[in-house]
């Protein structure tokens, strides 16, 4: 932030460094260019031109060499306004607006009844709640919340008072310990592996709402800002998974300033989570969180937290894995980690290839056998498995955008040139002439076995 540099260098709030000649964007400092202090944690350091409106940003290099990253002029003083601003004084100034965008979403809902029963989704998170009140609004009632048993305490609560509040006749699915009985058969759930959503979310939504509704439309607090996937989904649009039919995302262009006021101009409760410093609200231990938010639950959930990393600690032990792997959340990743990690794994002395095979040794081990087409053709044998629903499976291929066809006693995947026979048994058959792609093939087959 331009002003940011220039309140660091004039209020000396951090190490800077004053530039005794004339620089431009990429030149390299030496030492007898400048003068100042040189931050001792970060690369990155705040530059000024000496008797000169110029501000910059520098990033270290060897031997204390600068690279010299922007360069812009600032002749103003800075202006802070001193009056103290609410959101509420926001709200009061935008009531028209969010008037607006609340008349258009209800417009947008009416009539989405045709597609089959409406259910308004409630989890508790700020989304969920504006689109459950415009839910009401569009004279919608029934209402869902699934209970994974990873919820938050604050989370219950705010969906007990949404429910008072709007007066929601509320369909509440409760999977009790579900998850923990289920660590046995899968192991920690991974970014790359998220068996948790389909055993304890969709199964049970599938297994229960199917059975009392032909045809659903699921309200959701979907928005386009939160991801790309949500940004290219469709505002009314298939479900994804097989519990609900149709999605409708009566706020997915809304931002998160906006949701915040709504809720503030309707009187909605808001989770006191956001002001603990989360940004999303979802099951505590969930892979996907960012490690600031795990981090937090450590601190404001010790008790929850600790039950969970006392399992991650046993898994470690049973698998040969090192201790880093639970302190450093190394267990986010099943099947390969990000670049950034790998380097991080490596200069901690480990090796990441290491960390992933002493996972995998309990879920698969593999054999090569001979296929007269194919030549020589990998069996992977899933461990943990009595039976596969080949036709679960064949639904669930489509989630990832595969193809399969129903054999006798098997399904088989086309990809390009090679094929995969996927058997109720656990067994797999890659059949790949092409090495390079082996990889890349069992990441997306096998793990929507274990995802029934």
């Amino acid at each position: 932030m331009y002003y940011g540099i220039k309140l660091l260098v004039d209020e000396e709030l951090a190490p800077y460094v004053m530039v005794s000649r004339s620089i431009g964007i990429d030149d390299l400092l030496y030492p007898s260019d400048y003068y100042g202090e040189l931050p001792n944690e970060t690369k990155w350091i705040p530059l000024k031109i000496k008797n000169r409106p110029l501000y910059g940003l520098g990033k270290l290099t060897d031997n204390d060499r600068i690279r010299v990253v922007k360069l812009w002029r600032l002749t103003d003083k800075m202006y802070f306004n001193p009056l103290k601003r609410e959101i509420t004084d926001a709200v009061k100034a935008n009531i028209d607006y969010l008037n607006a965008i609340e008349e258009e979403a209800i417009s947008f809902l009416k009539g989405i009844d045709r597609y089959g029963t409406v259910l308004i989704n409630v989890s508790g998170g700020k989304d969920s709640t504006a689109a459950a009140q415009l839910g009401v609004l569009a004279g919608y009632r029934k209402a869902l919340f699934l209970d994974t048993g990873l919820e938050f305490p604050e989370t219950i609560e705010t969906i007990e008072k949404l429910v008072d509040k709007l007066g929601l006749e509320l369909i509440r699915i409760d999977v009790g310990d579900t998850f923990w009985k289920a660590l046995n058969t899968y192991g920690p759930p991974a970014r790359d592996y998220r068996w948790c959503c389909k055993i304890i979310k969709f199964r049970f939504l599938a297994r229960v709402l199917k059975k009392k509704f032909d045809k659903i439309v699921s309200i959701v607090g979907q928005r386009r800002y939160e991801s790309t996937a949500r940004l290219l989904a469709g505002r009314l649009a298939p479900s994804g998974s097989t519990a609900f039919d149709y999605l409708a995302a009566p706020i997915q262009n809304w931002t998160s300033l906006e949701v915040f006021m709504y809720l503030l101009y309707r009187d909605l409760p808001i989770n006191p989570l956001y002001m603990m410093g989360y940004e999303r609200i979802g099951c505590y231990l969930c892979p996907t969180s960012r490690l600031a938010e795990i981090d937090a639950v450590r601190k404001t959930h010790e008790k929850l937290w600790r039950r969970w990393y006392n399992y991650l600690y046993g898994f470690a032990r049973e698998h040969g894995l090192p201790r880093e792997w639970v302190d450093y959340d190394f267990w986010r990743w099943r099947f390969s980690y990000p670049g950034e990690i790998r380097v991080f794994i490596k200069r901690l002395g480990l090796k990441s290839t290491d960390l992933l095979v002493k996972i995998m040794s309990d879920v698969a081990s593999i054999s090569v056998e001979a296929d007269l087409e194919y030549g020589l053709c990998k069996t992977l044998y899933l461990h943990n498995i009595i039976a596969i629903d080949l036709d679960k499976y064949l639904r669930y291929l489509k989630i990832t955008g595969l193809n399969g066809v129903k054999r006798n006693g098997y399904v088989e995947i086309v990809f390009e040139d090679d094929k995969v026979r996927v058997f109720s048994n656990g067994k797999i058959e890659l059949c790949i002439r092409d090495e390079k792609k082996l990889k890349r093939i069992i990441e997306r087959a096998a793990p929507m076995i274990y995802d029934q």
